[in-house]
């Protein structure tokens, strides 16, 4: 029994709800921990790559630790001679090969889309958006991946357009600072938890470039 769950947990662990929740949960409270401090440092940015990569590992390992146990348990039986080595390849090839392949597709996705945000904010010297944006457009747009991506950037700027008009109707000077900071983790907590529903929703599968 305890053995079953052990098998069943590993699998929950290794499908796209269990890391859309984590990730979900990290933007989360990423936004609640920017919007109580005034002042934020570059430790923030530090620490939001840090926790992508441990939810990033946790769910490599149990991957890998859900082709360990299907490959030993005893109940396998025939099975193995058609899905596991020595007879076979193709559990290793479904579960390990596509996780990885789809995971370094959508990585490198947001980090080109993290090096054009970069080479933007160095252009304008950060009067729009500093490293800490960078490093949230970054990450949450690995986590997106293809073509949810393009939600998350849609998203941004739908909210961060709605939160600058109407900043700019109460307010009492005619300059307003576009905010976009806040913004970042709520829209990538959305489409982290509501990407894929979302995405089918808008059809974004039937123009997204897919590796299978």
């Amino acid at each position: 029994m305890t053995f079953d769950l052990s098998v069943a947990w590993f699998r929950f662990a290794t499908t796209a709800n269990f890391s859309s929740m984590l990730f979900a949960l990290l933007f989360l409270v990423f936004g609640l921990a920017l919007y109580r401090r005034k002042t934020v440092d570059s430790r923030f940015g530090q620490r939001l790559w840090l926790w992508f990569f441990v939810i990033t590992l946790v769910q490599l390992i149990a991957v890998a630790a859900t082709f360990w146990i299907e490959w030993h348990k005893s109940s396998c039986g025939a099975a193995c001679r058609y899905f596991f080595p020595p007879y076979s390849n193709y559990y290793f090839n479904e579960v390990i090969v596509r996780w990885i392949s789809t995971f370094a597709f959508n990585a490198v996705v947001g980090l080109v889309g993290g090096l054009v945000f970069l080479l933007f904010a160095r252009a304008t010297h950060g009067r729009i958006i500093d490293q800490l944006d960078v490093d949230l457009l970054t990450v949450g747009g690995m986590v997106a991946g293809w073509p949810n991506i393009l939600m998350f950037y849609a998203l941004v700027f739908v909210l961060t357009m709605i939160v600058t008009i109407v900043r700019a109707i109460h307010a009492r000077s005619g300059t307003i600072r576009m905010i976009i900071t806040p913004i970042l983790p709520l829209a990538a907590a959305v489409v982290a938890a509501l990407g894929d529903t979302l995405a089918r929703f808008f059809r974004l599968y039937e123009i997204g470039v897919t590796l299978f």
